[in-house]
């Protein structure tokens, strides 16, 4: 991966506790950042505490960053569970990966999450936050889904059971409230059974790349 990308997701050498974790109420429910793009396409964002004076970064899928033809957005609104919105402006695309860094346009952000430590192994459980297609009263709220990790690949995560649409970019959770990655897309298995894909972000997997 780009070291540019580890240089700007970087934390300081002072690492506070990942604070105790409500999942329904509080952090991180209502900082869940959900994105849109002037071409119409939602998602959401993962605001994540960076350093070397960037503040609060937002990491996201890069296709949410373009459109379907590939052509580049400058910008992406947002807003978030707890009545903030803003301007996000794309810094940086990894055209390897389905990875794109953002920073607010005027003020910064005022919440980023901590990076878990260690990356997940098969077997683990972790959560993100999606969209809910089940009706229309509750159409578009924001839900969480929780799934177990079926195997790690080449800083890529697989899980079962799968995000949904809508779901790109969103925080990948441990346990402990912890960023692991991001959701970048999801398969569809032979049997119609659907596999998750996420982006591996944890503290371990940057070392491996410093």
């Amino acid at each position: 991966m780009n070291i540019l990308l580890f240089a700007l997701l970087a934390l300081t050498l002072i690492k506070p506790p990942v604070p105790p974790v409500d999942w329904v109420n509080g952090s991180p429910a209502a900082k869940v950042m959900q994105l849109a793009s002037r071409k119409g396409s939602i998602g959401h964002g993962c605001p994540v505490q960076g350093a070397n004076g960037y503040g609060v970064i937002v990491i996201t899928a890069r296709h949410l960053t373009e459109t379907e033809a590939g052509e580049p957005l400058d910008t992406l609104t947002w807003s978030d569970n707890a009545g903030g919105s803003g301007v996000l402006k794309v810094i940086y695309r990894d055209e390897a990966q389905d990875l794109a860094v953002l920073v607010p346009i005027g003020e910064p952000l005022a919440f980023g999450f901590l990076f878990a430590e260690a990356s997940p192994r098969a077997g683990d459980e972790v959560r993100w936050y999606e969209y809910s297609f089940k009706n229309a009263k509750q159409g578009l709220r924001n839900v969480l889904r929780a799934a177990k990790v079926t195997r790690t690949l080449a800083l890529y995560i697989a899980t079962n059971p799968h995000p949904r649409a809508g779901a790109s970019g969103s925080c990948v959770f441990n346990s402990d409230g912890g960023v692991s990655g991001i959701v970048s897309a999801s398969f569809e298995m032979d049997n119609k059974e659907g596999v998750g894909w996420i982006i591996d972000f944890s503290r371990e997997a940057q070392k491996r790349h410093e």
